[in-house]
């Protein structure tokens, strides 16, 4: 079939004009939308199957969300945001890195707005690792490389002169694997249904689960609240433009000040004996049978972990310790021995924070169920 010139002329115009807007900043998540959507969408589904296996989380056990029309993302934001919200895991996931390593400008805000509630010393610490570190400053995003920032530094000096192409998640993980694993404990009330769940998703920060009747802070249905949660991730990672601090360690500050529902981590501590007391006298009121199964039973869960990813209150984020500037402030309980059992508070591995804990045999060690009381805590 034949044009006119005048119909081929007026493609050429259309073609041009659409190229044109295409190229202006305001135009450009819509035209990203409608060329590229398919490629990335594509390529998150190979990162996000990806990051599964190396979990050891299958498809099926992932609960789908669907991002609010409402939230002004463009494609490949909607896409990190949905992945993030569906698998719970943030810095140990490729999806997540592959974003923001591409992004440098973003990445600026965020260590700017994250590292915001620091004390000037930490804050200046950051600024002069995300100097020398360049476009891998990336990775001071995760606050486990954050708070061992000069010793990452010089892991990465050294890993990058060797392999200049590396990518940022590789980066990460060769740091990880460097610095090794060490042995935690959590403590939770748990349904058999919630028990399987952690055994096929790993742990995970509250705000990543599904809303229940006993987690619905000021939200009618548990749909408005779901709702909120991803709002709330969405400005955390892409519109940092709040007055006030976003980001993990502010998260931990309101998560030590009582905000739990809508915290991304998970509280753990080297001592079993904080976490079969405190965590089981802070939990009895809501589930005062524990040895009945329609309302759950208390468990200890023995992990190990990677180094990288437990945040404790040392170095730059001291603050993060529970009456950190208060050496008299004691715990109190029963050891394993049987004796008394000692522990101030502001001793850093009293309470530590998890951003993400695998379901692996080699991070879950052991679930232990309770069948009777632990020993209360005392608190001279």
């Amino acid at each position: 079939m034949k044009l006119k010139r005048k119909t081929l002329g007026v493609i050429v115009i259309l073609a041009v004009n659409l190229l044109d807007v295409c190229q202006t900043a305001s135009a450009a998540p819509a035209c990203r939308d409608l060329f590229s959507l398919k490629n990335e969408s594509l390529n998150h589904q190979a990162l996000s199957q990806k990051t599964l296996q190396e979990q050891n989380i299958e498809s099926a056990a992932i609960p789908k969300f669907e991002i609010p029309a409402n939230l002004p993302a463009t494609a490949e934001q909607a896409l990190v945001l949905k992945n993030i919200r569906e698998t719970g895991i943030i810095f140990r996931n490729r999806v997540f890195w592959d974003y923001f390593e591409k992004d440098l400008s973003q990445v600026d805000i965020l260590l700017h707005d994250w590292y915001r509630p620091l004390p000037d010393y930490a804050k200046e610490q950051i600024r002069a690792a995300a100097e020398k570190l360049g476009k891998y400053r990336v990775l001071l995003l995760d606050p486990g490389i954050a708070q061992r920032n000069i010793e990452f530094t010089s892991f990465a000096t050294e890993k990058i002169s060797a392999n200049p192409h590396i990518d940022s998640f590789t980066l990460r993980q060769a740091f990880s694997d460097f610095l090794g694993t060490e042995i935690l404990w959590h403590g939770e009330f748990r349904t058999p249904e919630e028990l399987d769940n952690i055994k096929k998703r790993g742990l995970l920060g509250n705000i990543f689960h599904k809303a229940t009747k006993g987690l619905l802070p000021h939200y009618p249905t548990a749909e408005i609240w779901d709702l909120q949660k991803t709002r709330r991730l969405f400005y955390e990672f892409f519109r940092p433009s709040d007055p006030n601090p976003n980001g993990p360690i502010e998260d931990i500050f309101k998560r030590l000040r009582g905000n739990l529902p809508e915290s991304t981590f998970v509280s753990c501590s080297k001592w079993i004996e904080v976490t079969y007391a405190a965590v089981w006298t802070g939990n009895r009121g809501r589930f005062r049978s524990n040895i009945n199964p329609n309302t759950g039973r208390f468990y200890l869960f023995k992990l190990q972990v990677p180094k990288l990813d437990v945040i404790r209150g040392t170095g730059i984020f001291y603050q993060l310790r529970g009456g950190w500037d208060n050496d008299d402030h004691k715990y109190t309980t029963v050891g394993l021995s049987g004796e008394n059992w000692v522990k101030p508070f502001n001793d850093p591995d009293f309470e530590v924070f998890l951003q993400y804990v695998s379901p692996r045999p080699d991070e879950i060690l052991e679930i232990i169920p309770f069948n009777s009381l632990p020993p209360q805590y005392r608190v001279n």
